[in-house]
């Protein structure tokens, strides 16, 4: 008698639980059209980055590396080049990432040589490979051109087997 008289309690009692959910955020990706052709081993990708800003820092090995932060008055713009690989082998990756840093409400532009430290263009690599070539890389030279919806980005080649050189994004 006990036992048909708890088991409505419990399942009543179950029955009044309140359960959580999440509920979901779309957020809508912007799509690019990148101009370039990437090679067919290759996922090539580029994004703006809303309310971030790029921080370069360095580790205590000496190996410089970027962090996003938060901040509602700037933006980064990242394109990258990440080989496909067998996701079953350690360290068979191989990315490139370019970014650089402007202002929220930025306009057309056009940046070059040391100009382009006011945007804070870095190549990083991650990859498992030889020392000098991991890291953030601080680009010095080259050219970043923002004209209407083209986005033009060149830089010089700062690490041996560079893959990224050249990049033309259609906003």
């Amino acid at each position: 008698m006990k036992t048909l008289l708890l088991f409505p309690l419990t399942l009543l009692a179950f029955s009044c639980s309140t359960t959580k959910t999440e509920s979901s955020k779309t957020t809508e990706m912007a799509t690019y059209n990148i101009e370039n052709q990437c090679p067919e081993n290759v996922d090539c990708s580029f994004e703006i980055l809303q309310n971030q800003s790029l921080v370069v820092n360095t580790d205590e090995f000496n190996q410089s590396y970027y962090k996003l932060e938060e901040n509602p008055n700037k933006v980064v713009f990242k394109y990258q080049y990440k080989l496909k690989t067998d996701k079953e082998i350690m360290d068979a990756g191989y990315l490139e990432e370019v970014l650089f840093e402007m202002d929220k409400n930025y306009g057309d532009f056009s940046f070059a040589g040391k100009e382009l430290q006011n945007t804070k263009l870095i190549l990083n690599v991650m990859c498992f490979c030889r020392s000098g070539k991991v890291g953030a890389h601080k680009i010095s030279e080259g050219k970043i051109v923002k004209k209407g919806n083209q986005l033009s980005i060149s830089i010089p080649k700062v690490i041996e087997d560079q893959k990224t050189t050249e990049t033309k994004v259609t906003l």
